[in-house]
């Protein structure tokens, strides 16, 4: 009533159901609606109170959820099964003052990650996250999402991120950081910015790697061995020009034992078109 009445005062609706008319139900929908959880197998306690979410303020709350066998919740919700066994995720939401204190903890199987931050709003906007990931054989994990040749070491995933909104449009969002990880002896630092999440537009991003022995990195990829010894590379993509005629750099350099490679050129920001390598 109030969109036909006064439009000029309503920005976005949102519709939910079935809009009056029959429909088949899909997978998905039928996945969600017909899993009941019992108690047998999880068990979730919540205990506090949120003042406002938008801005999150007033914050004190305190979350735990335990499941006996989330492999088989997985199953049920046609969802990969990344892990099996007992799941238990505890989060806190506090507030410090100025900002409102996010500390969640997860570990479900062999997998385990945290969130530390301060969001400004449950939606993460305005938010300075810390997340990490550990997974002790990536090869499973990436199985399971029907990825092939990744080697049987152990996955460690450290980010540190800012999250802003630069516009009221959600295709606005911004995100600049620091990312480390490692798998087995392989290890990848990369920090910049992400200027726009939709489409992506990448501003600035520096990437480095380095692994002691390139013979048994691409054997474990299942990739040709074309040099033996250490593995470095060193990659960066930048924003050049005004804003309609922006282009975008990449340089890229790899040695590995005695042979080196590289790669320096621009492509126009819009679509990657005109490229000059």
């Amino acid at each position: 009533a109030l969109a036909i009445r006064a439009p000029q005062r309503v920005r976005r609706l949102v519709l939910m159901g079935s809009v009056g008319v029959p429909f088949p139900i899909t997978p998905g929908l039928d996945a969600v609606w017909g899993y009941q959880p019992s108690l047998g197998n999880m068990r979730v306690a919540a205990n506090g109170a949120i003042g406002t979410l938008v801005p999150l303020d007033g914050a004190d709350l305190k979350l735990i959820i335990d499941n006996s066998d989330v492999g088989t919740m997985l199953r049920k919700l046609r969802l990969p099964v990344l892990a099996e066994g007992a799941m238990h995720v505890q989060a806190t939401l506090a507030d410090t003052g100025k900002r409102t204190r996010i500390d969640l903890g997860v570990r479900a199987g062999d997998l385990t990650a945290s969130v530390t931050g301060s969001p400004a709003v449950l939606g993460l906007r305005d938010s300075e996250l810390d997340i990490t990931a550990q997974a002790p054989d990536a090869a499973r994990l990436a199985a399971a999402l029907d990825i092939q040749g990744v080697p049987a070491e152990k996955l460690d995933i450290a980010a540190h991120l800012f999250i802003s909104n630069s516009s009221r449009k959600p295709e606005g969002r911004s995100v600049r950081g620091t990312v480390k990880a490692s798998l087995g002896n392989l290890t990848v630092d990369a920090k910049g910015d992400i200027g726009r999440l939709n489409p992506l537009d990448v501003t600035e991003l520096t990437l480095s790697a380095d692994h002691p022995d390139a013979d048994a990195l691409l054997r474990g990829l299942q990739l040709p061995v074309v040099t033996m010894g250490p593995l470095h590379l060193e990659g960066s993509l930048a924003t050049e020009g005004k804003r309609k005629a922006q282009r975008k750099r990449v340089q890229l350099r790899v040695t590995g034992g005695d042979a080196t490679a590289s790669l320096d050129g621009t492509f126009a920001a819009a679509r990657a078109r005109d490229p000059e390598v």
